[in-house]
């Protein structure tokens, strides 16, 4: 983009978001009126400034390094920082910058002041929603196990020797086809021990806690493996940490997934994926088993009287992000699941979207006429 001193600048100067146009000593030639609005600095204060004395911090050096090697203009890099009002506290914003031609041998920088306060209040209530309702839930799910095992399993059991005894005390009274349904009933109600064990285990989740979300997905994924099914689990490299409570919900929407697909689908295949791309998190399970008719929601999923979909979707509701079934009769079934970031990472954020990985360049370009960057949240446009 080439900017020119002496030309109509009102796509600038419109803008709803602080926009500052650098030289290449990092002094600012131009600041909209916007960024007056929102410092409290006139204009003639702002544009006899240094955007490093404006943006704290500000790593120059590096933003300009890295846009020297950039050929395309439209590319930009990103970066948290807080910028400097007068009225007091800081504020939180999210520099956005790209190189503009400005006639001379180095590039200029354009700088765009992205306010995050109100992305960083909605993400905080949505994190603070996630904690109470993974930790009710989990709770919940730790005093049902325990109520299994305390009570219904040893009834079970006391039940088990009893007809153990009755079956030796009253061997020579007892006749062969009461002795056979006794046996017979003292070897179902040991399998309903052993299946009440297992699902004791799939109430508490230990390996989540003992191990994390990878480990346990991998876990998940193990058991889900058999002698006719092959189950690939794939996970993305140094993904960002995550919150303990959006792990939980995680962990139950894949685990619901995997047990639909040992109990239902006939599939000899399975795949399960865990990656974090831009500013979302995203977690897939795919068979290409018999397939279903999907509910598209979580009330069509309730009306079905779906209750382990329905409760997949109420997940994904919680964690703010997008659940999406895909199947049909003979075709396989793909659970697609997308959350954002800036929810369910346990780190900071950048502009309420990834972790902030220093000067990470984006594809995303800054289109002032429009006032928005296309490929990311409108980000003049809060």
């Amino acid at each position: 983009m080439a900017v020119r001193e002496d030309g109509p600048l009102d796509f600038f100067e419109g803008a709803q978001c602080p926009l500052f146009l650098l030289d290449t000593e990092g002094r600012i030639l131009r600041a909209n009126r916007r960024s007056v609005t929102l410092t409290g600095f006139s204009k003639a204060k702002l544009e006899s400034g240094d955007i490093r004395s404006l943006i704290v911090p500000f790593p120059w050096d590096e933003m300009m390094e890295q846009l020297r090697r950039e050929r395309d203009c439209a590319k930009t890099v990103r970066t948290p920082g807080q910028l400097a009002s007068r009225r007091g506290n800081p504020i939180q914003v999210e520099v956005v910058a790209r190189r503009v031609d400005s006639g001379a041998d180095e590039p200029a920088m354009l700088v765009l002041a992205h306010d995050i306060r109100e992305e960083h209040a909605l993400r905080n209530r949505l994190r603070d929603r996630v904690r109470r309702a993974a930790s009710g839930r989990e709770l919940e799910r730790k005093r049902i196990a325990r109520a299994l095992h305390d009570h219904t399993i040893q009834g079970l059991l006391a039940t088990v020797m009893t007809i153990e005894e009755l079956l030796k005390r009253e061997r020579r009274t007892l006749t062969p086809l009461a002795q056979d349904t006794l046996r017979q009933l003292r070897e179902e109600l040991s399998l309903a021990v052993e299946a009440i064990r297992d699902m004791i285990g799939c109430l508490r989740a230990d390996e989540l806690e003992s191990g994390g979300l990878v480990p346990a997905l991998k876990s998940l994924s193990s058991r889900t493996r058999g002698p006719t099914r092959d189950v690939a689990f794939q996970v993305q490299d140094a993904l960002p940490e995550l919150t303990r409570e959006s792990e939980f919900l995680l962990y139950r929407i894949a685990q619901e997934a995997l047990q639909n697909i040992a109990r239902h689908s006939q599939a000899t295949a399975v795949r399960v994926q865990l990656e974090a791309e831009g500013k979302w998190l995203a977690l897939t399970v795919s068979d290409n088993g018999v397939g279903f008719d999907a509910p598209d929601s979580e009330r069509a999923a309730a009306h079905l009287g779906a209750l382990g979909l329905q409760g997949m979707y109420e997940r994904a509701s919680l964690l703010g992000g997008v659940l999406q079934l895909t199947s049909q009769p003979d075709s396989g079934t793909t659970v697609s699941l997308c959350v954002p970031l800036s929810v369910v990472a346990a780190g900071p954020t950048c502009g309420g979207g990834v972790p902030h990985r220093a000067m990470a360049p984006r594809g995303t370009h800054i289109d002032p006429t429009s006032h928005t960057a296309s490929g990311s949240a409108d980000d003049c446009n809060h």
